[in-house]
């Protein structure tokens, strides 16, 4: 089962150290994260092993245009909803929520919601993100292709804030000490993996995360890379 993800994620739901072309599964200790797990679980339910490739271009939607030309059997690595990606691919059944926050520069007067109106504002290309700034009516928008894009934006004062995923945000403001996350931006978000249009993938997939919610196992391996990345 080949699984098509971006490198060094920087989180903990798909972490890889990985520059380009296949790993094969006797290289998956360079591999962690949430959605490995998950990703094996279902390659040990199909009896079949994991091999990993990355789009040819360092850009999300890339990802979801390679899945749909069946250069990969699934996507995955903290992937959002969009109405574009869903006319590209399938989605399986959600397995994690949030909210997703606002960045800052550390000394920025930005501390409410109200102090967004009028203000640049970063985020990743072709994302929910993106969607949701628009929805609520925000037009000065500086695009990105990654968070840590969004981030390094702010830290050189071309936004005047991100709206980026929080657990992502979380471990990469700890790096970047320049920012700050401000508050939590009036919206929902959940994360779920992708497979071409019409696989029966998704229908595994989808068995594996129901059977995991129902069972606890799915929450308690949440919890325990959440509590892991903030050791």
């Amino acid at each position: 089962m080949t699984v098509i993800a971006f490198p060094e994620q920087g989180n903990s739901f798909l972490s890889v150290q990985l520059s380009q072309g296949h790993l094969q599964v006797s290289d998956m200790a360079r591999y962690q994260g949430i959605d490995l797990e998950l990703l094996d679980r279902v390659a040990r339910e199909l009896g079949v092993t994991l091999e990993f490739t990355v789009p040819e271009r360092f850009n999300m939607n890339d990802l979801f245009v390679s899945l749909e030309a069946g250069e990969a059997d699934i996507a995955a690595g903290a992937l959002m909803i969009t109405e574009q990606r869903r006319k590209l691919v399938d989605f399986s059944r959600e397995y994690y929520s949030f909210s997703p926050v606002v960045i800052v520069a550390h000394d920025s007067p930005i501390h409410e919601y109200a102090d967004l109106l009028g203000k640049t504002a970063a985020t990743t290309r072709g994302s929910s993100l993106e969607e949701h700034l628009r929805r609520a009516g925000f037009d000065q928008l500086l695009l990105t292709d990654f968070t840590v894009a969004t981030i390094s934006s702010i830290e050189k004062a071309e936004a005047d804030f991100g709206l980026e995923d929080e657990q992502i945000s979380d471990v990469l403001v700890k790096e970047h000490p320049g920012v700050r996350i401000a508050f939590s931006f009036p919206a929902e978000d959940q994360y779920e993996m992708a497979v071409p249009k019409g696989s029966d993938l998704r229908e595994w997939v989808d068995r594996v995360l129901l059977d995991m919610d129902k069972s606890g196992e799915l929450e308690a391996l949440i919890d325990r890379h959440m509590e892991s990345d903030t050791e």
